[in-house]
């Protein structure tokens, strides 16, 4: 995977390029978007991502099922992370994609895809 992102005054702007050299050759996708965070208080921090996704034919066979290169999904991500020190902290958050493509979205179990998670963590 190769990260890049573009600090702005309020935000940040992404794109994210990742292929699998070793077991899925070939394999290609793009992520890019804005990440906004907000420091609620010295131990609280919320933070909103917007992103869309590009595959290409070889990604969406190996993962969906489906040979077609297409922008897959768009979709929102949020969280809150609530520091209990500066090595431990709790954080909840959802995220929700909008698959573009009918063929793309009709291949998959679950045709509006959504995650929901509390992740308790540490930093060492």
């Amino acid at each position: 995977s190769l990260l890049l992102t573009y600090p702005l005054e309020n935000f940040d702007v992404f794109t994210s390029f990742t292929s699998d050299f070793l077991e899925y050759k070939g394999t290609f996708y793009n992520t890019s978007g804005v990440a906004f965070e907000k420091e609620l208080s010295e131990q609280t921090i919320c933070d909103l991502t917007a992103k869309i996704n590009f595959a290409n034919s070889k990604f969406n066979e190996t993962n969906i099922g489906v040979s077609k290169a297409a922008f897959n999904f768009t979709g929102i991500e949020t969280g809150l992370n609530y520091n209990f020190s500066e090595n431990l902290y709790l954080r909840l958050h959802f995220e929700f994609d909008y698959f573009f493509d009918s063929e793309l979205r009709n291949a998959l179990p679950e045709k509006y895809p959504k995650n929901f998670g509390l992740t308790l963590g540490g930093n060492f």
